[in-house]
């Protein structure tokens, strides 16, 4: 058992070994582009896990909302004021103000029992162009840093490619200025030109995994926003109706 955990403790031990040598062998623009890299690496990560936590705080907020905004805890949305709301501002309450905004426009009053047809379609118009615009708002601040990310999750590899083929090229051109030389003189100039493309992969592959995650959080945030700016007009036409019942023709 002893030989066999030796075996084991050499075969570990010999890719370090290997890595470490290579990065020692490396070429001023190995350097600078695992420099890079590791930048890159850090970036991500913490914009990964800043916006992770962003998105989440973002969902509570709106879930707490949701929930006091329910029929049966709150009856009537439009007898709503800023004052209603607590001191922590969702993007779900901001939408709420914003439609409410939108219904009592000046022009058409407080009064919205003694709307006409024509004029409660012009409020429910505007509410909805106001909605619209608040969710673009909002869908545009859950996309925020995203596109840093892409980049570099896209741009890794190829900047570990660039390293190594740069590397190679300077392994073939010095043996080429010393007139000769064997596999064993090649060996370690390629081996720290493929050094590079190891690490814009241990960059991009863990990045792709956080990125994707983060897409689909945006996604369902995107959805959960759409539905509840939909139900903020079906609300306002059902809490109208409850203030103002439609008459029976026949009455």
């Amino acid at each position: 058992m002893d030989l066999v955990d030796a075996a084991i403790t050499v075969q570990l031990q010999l890719p370090i070994a290997n890595v470490w040598l290579a990065f020692k062998e490396s070429s001023w623009m190995g350097y600078l582009i695992l420099s890079i890299l590791a930048v890159c690496s850090i970036v991500t990560w913490t914009l990964c896990l800043a916006k992770w936590g962003e998105l989440r705080k973002i969902r509570k907020l709106n879930h707490t909302l949701e929930q006091k905004l329910h029929p049966n805890s709150c009856s009537n949305l439009l007898k709503l004021t800023e004052g209603s709301f607590g001191t922590h501002r969702s993007h779900y309450q901001n939408l709420l103000l914003v439609s409410l905004k939108a219904f009592f426009r000046p022009e058409f009053g407080a009064n919205y029992h003694s709307d006409d047809e024509g004029t409660y379609t012009q409020r429910m118009n505007q509410v909805e162009s106001a909605l619209q615009r608040a969710v673009a708002k909002r869908t545009d601040e859950y996309e925020k840093n995203m596109v840093f990310l892409s980049i570099i999750v896209t741009s890794a590899p190829f900047l570990g490619l660039f390293g190594t083929v740069w590397g190679v090229m300077e392994a073939f051109g010095a043996i080429g200025l010393s007139g000769g030389g064997s596999i064993k003189d090649l060996a370690p100039g390629v081996s720290s030109a493929l050094l590079t493309t190891v690490g814009g992969l241990a960059v991009a592959i863990p990045s792709v995994f956080g990125y994707n995650l983060l897409l689909d959080y945006v996604r369902r945030l995107t959805i959960d926003i759409e539905n509840f700016a939909s139900q903020i007009a079906d609300r306002f036409e059902l809490d109208r109706l409850k203030d103002h019942p439609v008459q029976n023709s026949s009455e």
